[in-house]
């Protein structure tokens, strides 16, 4: 994957409320009300906990849990509505690091060596993914033999029901159930376009106001997760993945104005 933190860091400053500097390795958040200074480093957190980040369009809050799944810090997002139709880029500039930080520059060429956690579910515990698999307490699934992921985002809870079987029967069951987050979602999206040669089905919506779940795409996707360099790709499906999510026009250095 290219990332853009990999030879610079992200600054950004929200009025008087909070200031920011994302890098390779994590961030330092500076409130506005005279608070201390807040650091994460990403190799000491295991997961994230987003906050009404799929359910309204900000101001969101950032729950960095250690490996364990134990909270280590919480800090406020997107207070300032900008001139995006989604309000994101502070929550996605800082998701977007964590999660090419756990991924590493080898994605997605290391989908079948990756070896990280990918979060907490009450079904299946402590998830993660190894030497192609993706394990839970109560079930696993290998990468190799993936043939849907469904997305149901209803905004408050959202997850990606993962089959092995391409078509679905009256017992149609899911091998697995992973929470959405910003390594579910393209891991599971890279898995598919290799497997498959299509992504995510993000065709259901939140049984609201979304007919669909793009909402997800441009929250947690960014086309870079796909190029092996700018404009470089090891496969033909790296390069479809990369324009379709171009297409929705909330990459990170888009938002950012570059």
């Amino acid at each position: 994957m290219r990332s853009i933190f990999d030879d610079r860091q992200v600054s950004i400053k929200c009025d008087d409320k909070y200031s920011y500097t994302v890098t390779k390795d994590g961030l330092a958040y500076v409130p506005g009300n005279g608070k201390p200074e807040v650091k994460v480093l990403f190799s000491e957190v295991g997961s994230t906990f987003l906050l009404n980040y799929c359910s309204s369009n900000g101001p969101y809050e950032i729950t960095f849990k250690d490996n364990d799944g134990h909270n280590l810090v919480s800090i406020d997002t997107d207070l300032k509505l900008r001139g995006f139709g989604h309000n994101i880029l502070d929550t996605k500039t800082i998701i977007l690091a964590f999660a090419a930080n756990k991924l590493t520059t080898e994605f997605p060429n290391n989908l079948d060596t990756l070896n990280t956690k990918l979060g907490f579910s009450l079904k299946e515990k402590k998830i993660t993914i190894a030497n192609g698999v993706i394990s839970g307490a109560k079930h696993q699934v290998k990468l190799s033999d993936i043939r849907r992921v469904q997305c149901v985002a209803g905004g408050a809870l959202n997850n990606l029901f993962v089959f092995t079987k391409e078509k679905g029967g009256f017992f149609d069951r899911a091998d697995i159930v992973v929470p959405v987050n910003e390594l579910t979602v393209p891991i599971l999206e890279a898995a598919m376009r290799r497997n498959t040669g299509h992504g995510i089905d993000f065709s259901r919506g939140n049984g609201f106001d979304q007919p669909n779940s793009n909402f997800i795409i441009i929250r947690y996707l960014d086309s870079s997760f796909f190029e092996t360099a700018p404009g470089v790709f090891k496969e033909d499906w790296q390069k479809d993945a990369y324009e379709f999510v171009k297409s929705f026009g909330y990459d990170l250095q888009t938002m950012l104005g570059e």
